[in-house]
């Protein structure tokens, strides 16, 4: 008999991302803003193009624009992904995917303000497809992927989902655990991640 391989297509994909900035976010770039976003974006597209995501993937800034968020300082994370979601809807500019980039604080309800990032689970290419991320600096980006990733149906490397996934050696932490410390590995995907955006695309 003859043996016969099984040929995967080998399919890239590009993410289009729409990303907004708040007023905070101007005054203190200024001048630098839209270098310094793209810096950030460039960031993450290299962690998309880390080989162990098992996928092609790039990511693409369709469009970068100012957004002023009245009283959104001190509004809860989910009210101020919400509001986001609702203006970024009248968009005219196609895009996959939104990101907010504030320089507020992210609270996930009153006196607990340690959110970097907050997103909708497996939401890309519709239209409640956005996400926020806490602008502190170059390690943004990082969060940038990290909440892309859960656009991208990506739970966190720790959630229960992922137990099957889990070898040997497999306790190191990758892109998708819930926090960025000195024991993460942010540059490479774990074996969950690679599976679930395997399975969404």
């Amino acid at each position: 008999s003859r043996r016969s391989t099984a040929h995967i297509a080998n399919n890239e994909y590009t993410i289009e991302v729409l990303v907004a900035v708040d007023k905070k976010m101007q005054e203190y770039h200024k001048d630098t803003l839209k270098s310094y976003v793209l810096t950030l974006m460039s960031i993450v597209s290299s962690i998309y193009a880390d080989a162990s995501i098992g996928n092609s993937i790039k990511i693409a800034v369709v469009h970068i624009f100012t957004l002023d968020l009245n009283g959104s300082k001190g509004v809860s994370a989910s009210e101020m992904l919400q509001a986001f979601c609702r203006i970024k809807q009248a968009s005219n500019f196609h895009h996959d995917t939104a990101f907010l980039l504030t320089r507020e604080q992210i609270c996930r309800h009153q006196m607990k303000c340690d959110t970097l990032g907050l997103a909708e689970l497996g939401t890309m290419c519709k239209r409640s497809s956005c996400a926020i991320v806490q602008d502190n600096g170059l390690s943004a980006a990082f969060t940038i992927a990290h909440e892309l990733g859960h656009v991208l149906s990506m739970p966190h490397d720790d959630d229960v989902r992922c137990a099957p996934y889990r070898g040997e050696g497999s306790a190191k932490q990758n892109i998708m655990s819930r926090m960025l410390d000195q024991n993460t590995h942010p540059w490479s995907w774990s074996n969950c991640s690679r599976h679930y955006v395997t399975e969404y695309l």
